[in-house]
C-alpha cells in the first residue's frame, strides 16, 4: 500500500466512502451500499441531519448540519424554493436526526435566516448559497456540533462529504433515491475556485474516474471519490484535524451532465468569508486554527432539486419517495 493510500486508508476508513459510488468492476469494488453511514450514536456524522421543506404545496429533502444545540447550517436556496432572494412566505422545516436509529428525532424550526447577498439560486450566480436554522427546541443530549474552520480553504485540501441525497456510481450515473434515514460518506479534492468580491466565494471539485487514481488531480480512489447528489444540498465539506471534524463548507450544486456520472463537478460556499454572519446570527464564533500539517476535509452533500440553467443543479429534491 503507498502512503498516499495508507493515509487515506487511516482517514477515511471503511465506512468514510463516497456518497455517489465508483464502480463495482474494479478492485476493490465500490457499491451505494458500501457507502451509508450506520445511524448509531456513536457515529462522527451523527449531528448530521435531512431536512424536510415544505413550500407552496410541494415537498422537498435537504441536508443540514448542527453547528449548536440550537443552529444548523444548510443551503440558503432550502430556504428559498422559488429563487427570489427570500425566505418562502409559509415555509415549513422539520430536522431529522438519525443518532441511534432510524429518524431517532424529529425537531422542527422556528426561525430562518439567508446569509445577506444571497438573491436566489444562480439568481444571477450560486454565491452566498447559506441558510441558519433556528430549532424549536436543543438538539438531543450527546449529538455532535461542528466547530466552525478559522481559515480559508485552499486548493487541493482534501475534504469528506455526508448528506441523504441520491447516489448510484459513477459509470452509470444516479440510481438510489434521496432518503431521510440513508446517510452516506465520501470524499475528494477541491480543485479550484470562483472568486466574488476579493473572496474565494465558491470551491469546485471534480467527480474523477478510478483511473486517474495517482495522476496530478485525479482520483482518491474507488472506494472514496465522489460528488453529491440531488438531496444534498446543504451537506457540510469536513476537514479531519486529528480526528476532529471541522466544517468549512456547505455544498450547494452540481454541474455537468446533472446525471451523477463521472467527469461531472460539484461544488458550494466556503464558510471563512461568512464567520461573522453566522457568529452574529447563531452566536457560534470559530474556533482557532489547530497548529498541524495534515488537512483533510469533509464535505456534507449538496443537491436536491431540479435541473438548472447553465447545465447547475441545485440542491433540493421534490420528494417523490423517502429512498
Amino acid at each position: 500500500m503507498s502512503p498516499v493510500a495508507a493515509q487515506l486508508a487511516s482517514d477515511f476508513g471503511s465506512i468514510y466512502k463516497a456518497i455517489q459510488a465508483g464502480t463495482g468492476t474494479l478492485s476493490p469494488s465500490d457499491s451505494p451500499a458500501e457507502r451509508v453511514d450506520p445511524n448509531t450514536f456513536s457515529s462522527p456524522f451523527a449531528g448530521v441531519g435531512s431536512l424536510t421543506i415544505t413550500s407552496g404545496g410541494n415537498s422537498y429533502i435537504g441536508t443540514a448540519v448542527a453547528i449548536s444545540p440550537w443552529y444548523v447550517l444548510t443551503a440558503g436556496h432550502n430556504l428559498d424554493t422559488n429563487d427570489d432572494g427570500v425566505v418562502d412566505t409559509g415555509i415549513s422545516i422539520g430536522l431529522s436526526l438519525n443518532a441511534g436509529s432510524n429518524q431517532s428525532s424529529f425537531l422542527s424550526v422556528s426561525q430562518f435566516a439567508l446569509c445577506p447577498g444571497f438573491t436566489g439560486f444562480l439568481n444571477p450566480s450560486v454565491t452566498n448559497d447559506l441558510g441558519l436554522l433556528r430549532l424549536s427546541q436543543p438538539l438531543p443530549a450527546g449529538v455532535p456540533v461542528y466547530p466552525l474552520w478559522n481559515a480559508p480553504l485552499t486548493v487541493g485540501q482534501t475534504f469528506t462529504t455526508v448528506g441523504y441525497g441520491q447516489s448510484g456510481s459513477g459509470d452509470f450515473g444516479y440510481s438510489i433515491s434521496a432518503s431521510f434515514s440513508t446517510k452516506r460518506v465520501g470524499g475528494n479534492v477541491i480543485d479550484s475556485f470562483t472568486q466574488a468580491a476579493g473572496q474565494n466565494a465558491v470551491f469546485i471539485y471534480d467527480f474523477d474516474a478510478p483511473a486517474t487514481i495517482g495522476t496530478v488531480g485525479g482520483s482518491l480512489g474507488n472506494g472514496v471519490e465522489t460528488i453529491i447528489g440531488y438531496g444534498d444540498s446543504g451537506s457540510p465539506l469536513f476537514l479531519n484535524i486529528n480526528g476532529q471534524y471541522y466544517l468549512g463548507g456547505i455544498n450547494t450544486f452540481t454541474q455537468g451532465s446533472g446525471l451523477g456520472l463521472y467527469g461531472d463537478q460539484g461544488g458550494g460556499i466556503p464558510l471563512y468569508p461568512y464567520l461573522d454572519w453566522i457568529g452574529s446570527t447563531a452566536g457560534v464564533a470559530a474556533v482557532p486554527e489547530p497548529a498541524t500539517t495534515s488537512l483533510y476535509v469533509g464535505l456534507v452533500v449538496y443537491a436536491v432539486g431540479s435541473i438548472r440553467r447553465r447545465r447547475k443543479q441545485r440542491a433540493h429534491l421534490p420528494v417523490t419517495d423517502d429512498g
